[in-house]
């Protein structure tokens, strides 16, 4: 939402409060640095969900936002240097990458002969998961759990009951309800169909995923499986169901596979927790 309208009634009753502050911090020699969250209001999608009149009045607003943050701010942090060649107005030589942290949680590995994957999150719009379905079907020992809110199952389900398998199951669950199934999983899964949008985003439950210590499966062309990819918490692999599988039945005859990698899994946690996030900040405007 545009800072002009987070007034509790949505009504722009004091538009410049927030940027003059800062702009008075930043005139007295304090280092500002403000962390933009999204930037979904510069694509289609955000124009086809609201009125016309609506959606070109708060892209107006987002816009002004962003101008009067090069004046104000000293560093404008994003969930990925990727999201930056979206953002207008604000100078790129001030973006800074800041992706979620998470909770370092200690959950015990499964231990049987089969390979156990998790999914939280959404299933519709950004979120399609039907090819990582059909993989864990046609796969020989993988069992998928996914955990999605009810009602946003009940738009999708029509499209998913026919993929899915007596080794597939999905659970309406949150917060603390989530450990049972972290606790028996091996995997956890970022599967989904890439999209210009995903090449940049950084899901707060794959922050959530590492801060567990699960190995994460991710489909190229991502800016989680840049991430992957660096860190060697996982498998970054092309987004196609036939690799998927493969992928799967390999690691279910290998597991010590998923031993070694869990290994890398626990081992950068503590760097990327929200504590580790402060820190950093806390470097750089000092």
């Amino acid at each position: 939402m545009p800072t002009a309208l987070t007034d509790p009634d949505h009504l722009p009753r004091h538009p410049l409060m927030d940027v003059a502050f800062l702009r008075f911090c930043r005139r007295n020699g304090i280092k500002v640095g403000l962390f933009y969250r999204d930037i979904y209001w510069r694509f289609p999608e955000y124009k086809q969900r609201l009125n016309p009149l609506v959606h070109t009045g708060t892209r107006l607003l987002y816009n002004f936002d962003l101008l009067a943050y090069k004046f104000a701010v000293d560093k404008l942090y994003l969930p990925s240097m990727g999201m930056g060649k979206f953002v207008p107005h604000f100078p790129a030589k001030r973006h800074e990458a800041l992706p979620p942290g998470g909770e370092i949680n200690d959950a015990a590995h499964p231990g049987d002969n089969s390979v156990r994957l998790f999914y939280v999150g959404g299933l519709g719009g950004y979120y399609n998961m039907h090819d990582c379905v059909r993989a864990v079907a046609a796969s020989k020992n993988a069992f998928l759990t996914i955990c999605t809110r009810e009602d946003e199952w009940q738009q999708v389900q029509a499209g998913y009951e026919p993929l899915i398998n007596d080794r597939i199951e999905i659970v309406h669950k949150h917060g603390s309800d989530l450990v049972p199934y972290y606790a028996k999983s091996d995997i956890c899964m970022l599967f989904i169909e890439p999209s210009i949008y995903r090449s940049f985003a950084a899901p707060i439950k794959f922050a959530e995923y590492i801060g567990f210590g699960k190995p994460v499966i991710v489909n190229e062309g991502t800016n989680v499986a840049e991430f992957v990819q660096a860190n060697g918490n996982g498998w970054a692999i092309p987004f196609d169901q036939e690799a998927l599988t493969t992928l799967l039945d390999d690691l279910a005859e290998n597991p010590e596979k998923i031993a070694h990698v869990t290994d890398t899994a626990l081992r950068i946690r503590a760097d990327n927790t929200w504590a580790a996030r402060a820190r950093q900040v806390a470097r750089q405007l000092t």
